[in-house]
Parts: structure tokens; sequence; C-alpha cells
């Protein structure tokens, strides 16, 4: 993505059970790295975004309930609540 003038690389996660921490928390060092590859990489193959100043940012999904089993019959995003949260700039290289 890109915002303004920065290029974004969004790590987009989803987490349906909280009890071993909030979603934001799984993007530990090992997969920050990873990330940070990844990213070197596209900029190899779209050489002329390497100017640009790059950003990495965590968009995070945490359900906070289970749906009711009444709920059946609505879509997905009307069974049950999450709560979002967008950190941009969450690590850098």
């Amino acid at each position: 993505m890109q915002d303004k003038h920065i290029l974004v690389f969004i790590e987009v996660r989803y987490r349906q059970n909280l009890n071993f921490g909030n979603t934001v928390e799984t993007v530990h060092l090992a997969k920050q790295i990873k990330l940070i590859k990844t990213a070197k990489y596209y900029l190899q193959h779209f050489p002329q975004l390497e100017r640009l100043p790059c950003r990495f940012d965590v968009f995070a999904v945490d359900r906070l309930a289970k749906p009711q089993r009444w709920f059946e019959k609505l879509n997905t995003s009307q069974r049950c609540s999450a709560q979002v949260e967008w950190v941009k700039n969450a690590f850098s290289e």
C-alpha cells in the first residue's frame, strides 16, 4: 500500500482465541525479520519503489465473543464481535 509518499507493508493478523495474548503480540521478532526480508525481495523486483521510504504496519483483528446459535442465519460479520487495531509503524528494520 502507499500512504502519500510512504510505501507501507501491512501484516494482517486474526486471532480467534485470546487465551495466549492479543493478535498484535503474535508479530514477534522472528515474524518481523521474515516480513523485512519479504519487503526487500519485493523491492528487488520493483526497483522504481526503492526510493520510497518504507513502513511496516500491523492490522490486527481479535475475536471478542463466540456466535450464538440463533445467529446461524446471519453472515459471519454479524455473528460475532471483534476488536480491530491498526498499528502504524509497528516495527522497523
